[in-house]
């Protein structure tokens, strides 16, 4: 036709081990008399370019889900295998465990991220709102429809869809969402022509799916449909050594939120944190730590600035166990990293075992361990008292 031509992402992996991705762009030649020579063909590889911008995003999608430890690294492994895969993906954890940052975080590292993420809450709706909400509904399928809705099922194509609590729903819902991911078909309320739908679906519970297939409540072929791909996270009592970069975060966040400038919380303070068995893990301290924050007057939170109900309920939970000895007797306040490096010396002067274990339960490798314990070592030699 005589015009220019540009493919953009075109996939080259055929023949080569991992992504190849390029750029093709085709311009014709053409001479002063209107008569074409030919075309000139220009072949740009993008592979790089798109690894790069991949693991931005992946950087940026990580960025909520905050911690070192084993168990959190297992989770952050988890959306990295599991961003890319089509099939449905369910995500296990206790209330206030960041099931929705998981969510998010899966939707942003893989190859749907610029399309739309739609959540439907299973928890919130009666069977019937459910059925709407998801199929939509045709004009005239029920009194007072006077118009065609178009329901999150729709919404979603090309995207992902995320049902949350899915062990709410009703068994007549649940045959629903099995049909859907076995047909990736459905129909509108009061309509009859099939609608196909292309889209990644994810689900999310705090409940124990399991236990309820047993007592006949969720159906066992929809639990093997969703859990053939799975995220389980671990409840705050299961990687307290996360505790010290959760409060940074936090204060980070309140800082940018309502401008004070509050930088550490107290060593009192940080014992209470680490003891509390916290039962609604993460949406609890975030919680504590902003009623803390608001009555705050200083630059460091301290045990006075908790909430009376939280300290009390720690104290009567750990009455007569010994405060942690790695925070240290001393009155007064200490920066975060510090606290972290004399958890580091606790851990390290306590373990019984391998020192591989030792850094695979503190959430890094072998070689950063030793580094640490190095630095942490010439740190002692270098200050006045044992120069002296």
């Amino acid at each position: 036709r005589g015009e220019n031509v540009s493919i953009p992402d075109v996939d080259c992996s055929r023949g080569h081990v991992g992504m190849r991705v390029a750029e093709i762009s085709a311009t014709p030649l053409i001479r002063r008399d209107g008569t074409v020579l030919g075309g000139l063909v220009a072949v740009r590889d993008l592979t790089r370019v798109r690894e790069l911008e991949r693991e931005l995003h992946e950087e940026r999608a990580m960025r909520p889900i905050v911690g070192r430890s084993l168990n959190i690294q297992k989770v952050r492994a988890a959306i990295r295998a599991f961003a890319d895969d089509k099939r449905p993906l369910l995500i296990r954890g206790a209330p206030g465990t960041g099931i929705d940052r998981v969510a998010d975080a899966v939707h942003q590292t893989g190859p749907w991220r610029d399309r739309s993420l739609v959540t439907v809450d299973c928890s919130t709706l009666s069977q019937a709102m459910f059925e709407r909400e998801l199929r939509g509904h045709a004009r005239g399928a029920f009194p007072g429809a006077d118009r065609v809705r178009i329901g999150k099922l729709e919404r979603a194509h090309g995207g992902v869809i995320v049902f949350r609590e899915i062990g709410a729903l009703s068994p007549q819902n649940q045959l629903l969402i099995l049909q859907i991911l076995d047909t990736m078909e459905f129909t509108r309320v009061g309509d009859s022509a099939p609608i196909q739908v292309d889209l990644r679906v994810l689900a999310s519970t705090s409940q124990d799916l399991s236990r309820m297939v047993t007592a006949g409540t969720f159906r066992r072929d929809l639990l093997n449909r969703l859990e053939a791909t799975a995220i389980d996270l671990p409840p705050l009592t299961r990687r307290r050594e996360d505790i010290p970069l959760l409060i940074q975060n936090r204060l980070e966040n309140l800082n940018a939120r309502y401008g004070k400038n509050i930088v550490t919380v107290s060593d009192a303070c940080m014992d209470l944190f680490v003891r509390s068995d916290w039962p609604n893990n993460c949406r609890e301290l975030d919680q504590v730590m902003e009623r803390a924050y608001t009555v705050c007057a200083g630059r460091a939170i301290s045990d006075v600035d908790l909430p009376r109900e939280f300290v009390e309920a720690v104290q009567a939970r750990s009455a007569g166990a010994p405060a942690a000895p790695w925070v240290g007797d001393a009155p007064g306040v200490i920066p975060l990293h510090e606290v972290e490096k004399r958890y580091l010396e606790w851990a390290a002067a306590n373990h019984t075992g391998e020192r591989a274990e030792l850094a695979q339960q503190l959430g890094m490798s072998e070689r950063t361990l030793y580094r640490r314990l190095r630095e942490l070592r010439d740190n002692r030699r270098d200050t006045p008292e044992s120069s002296g």
